[in-house]
């Protein structure tokens, strides 16, 4: 068959036949047949988005025409038009790798490649796609005790992961782009299933990877704190502080914990149960990547996290234990380091001078509260580092007080005392430090 007859003949779409002669047909026919639909002729186009739809129990020969097809996409991405080709794209993105052969899901990775490379309209989409397969579909999930839903698993999401590496080496946008992807299809914690420790699992595989996106683990926790009322939990024990667990104790005080927890809740509530396994899995990944010697690199991501997510929140109980394990594999670097952070944040309060409308930022407030909790909690610390922040915090204070000297002279009897809030959250750290540590 000859070039201009396969230009004419849908019927070569699914000609697989004649090896590499029949990919260059098919290639061809697949372009003009996207080509046609500018030209209001869409019988072929039509025919080629039906070629795309595959029925359950189709044979060998229907996978063979599909990876054919994929495979003549892949070569003509550059043909692709947002707009006159919307349904070919919907039908591209609406496969799912958990319902294809290995080798059909392969062609599909490829042309999903080829999308994001060649053109930037398809990057999100293609990404997207991609990040959906973390979560495997329901029949999945029921049937991951069988040996061959397991091999499958394995297969896709290694497919998966390559693929969102080869895009991020061949799109130097793509990283970036990648985290608020992952954090906006981060699955609700209160899933049954725990979906969501297999979604962090990823996260984690992602982060070994070059591309390594580990902040948006830390969204887990968070939104897992927020789903907890801890003053209904933890009602009988306000004695206990942020970071209160000591590593020795982490056993005995840890065990004694969830208890607490499960006993204020009506049959084994699944937001304790996936906070549980998220916690095992992120310290298992924090070890190994202590003993990769990535801990350093890692905690920075994972700070970076801590600041946006965790800082601010109101009574965040179990997030917080991320950056207390890390510091604890690593005093010297990490421990010492994230005090160090801690402080500047703090520091940084001082840069408005006090008037009576100073607004403190409750970042600076949580800054300093977390500070004297993890410097009286963390032993590991050396006594000569504890002993250096309180003093720079006293000097701070120190300041505070000559600066204010003026301005309360003219306050009178009306001295508003929420102007002085920097000066009584450093007190009180102190104090909390000298009482606790």
């Amino acid at each position: 068959m000859g070039a201009s007859e396969v230009l004419t003949d849908p019927s070569s779409l699914y000609d697989v036949g004649n090896g590499e002669y029949s990919d260059t047909y098919t290639m061809l026919t697949v372009r003009n047949a996207l080509a046609s639909v500018q030209n209001g002729e869409s019988e072929r186009y039509e025919e080629l988005v039906q070629s795309m739809q595959i029925i359950k129990g189709a044979d060998h020969a229907v996978w063979a025409d599909l990876v054919t097809i994929l495979n003549a996409l892949s070569g003509s991405v550059a043909c692709i038009d947002i707009i006159n080709h919307r349904k070919l794209l919907s039908s591209v993105f609406g496969m799912s790798l958990w319902d294809l052969k290995p080798h059909v899901m392969e062609a599909l990775v490829g042309l999903l490649i080829s999308l994001a490379a060649t053109s930037g309209k398809y990057l999100d989409s293609c990404l997207n796609m991609l990040i959906g397969h973390f979560v495997p579909p329901r029949w999945v999930i029921d049937r991951l005790s069988q040996r061959r839903v397991i091999d499958q698993k394995t297969d896709v999401l290694s497919q998966v992961h390559g693929a969102i590496l080869k895009i991020s080496l061949l799109v130097p946008l793509a990283p970036s782009r990648l985290l608020p992807m992952l954090a906006q299809q981060m699955p609700k914690i209160n899933k049954k299933d725990n979906v969501v420790v297999m979604y962090v699992e990823n996260l984690f595989k992602l982060e070994s990877s070059p591309i390594g996106q580990v902040g948006s683990s830390m969204h887990a926790f968070y939104d897992g704190d927020g789903a907890i009322d801890w003053d209904d939990i933890l009602q009988d024990d306000s004695s206990r502080g942020m970071f209160d667990m000591e590593l020795e104790d982490t056993m005995n005080e840890g065990e004694e914990f969830w208890n607490l927890m499960y006993q204020n809740t009506s049959g084994g509530n699944v937001v304790f149960e996936s906070l549980d396994k998220l916690m095992v899995i992120s310290f298992d990944h924090l070890e190994s990547c202590n003993l990769d010697g990535r801990l350093d690199q890692v905690f920075e991501k994972l700070f970076g996290a801590f600041e946006n997510f965790i800082l601010n929140t109101y009574k965040s109980k179990v997030s917080q234990f991320l950056m207390f394990y890390a510091c604890s594999l690593d005093p010297e670097n990490c421990g010492l380091k994230f005090a160090s952070k801690l402080m500047d944040i703090f520091l940084s309060s001082n840069k408005p001078r006090p008037t009576r409308q100073v607004s403190v930022s409750p970042l600076w407030m949580s800054a300093v509260a977390y500070l004297a909790s993890y410097l009286a909690r963390g032993k590991f610390l050396p006594v000569s580092f504890v002993a250096s922040v309180l003093k720079g915090l006293n000097r701070l204070l120190k300041m505070l007080v000559d600066e204010c000297a003026d301005y309360c002279r003219t306050c009178n009897d009306d001295i508003g005392p929420e102007a002085h809030q920097i000066f009584y959250s450093g007190c009180q750290a102190i104090m909390y430090v000298l009482c606790f540590g």
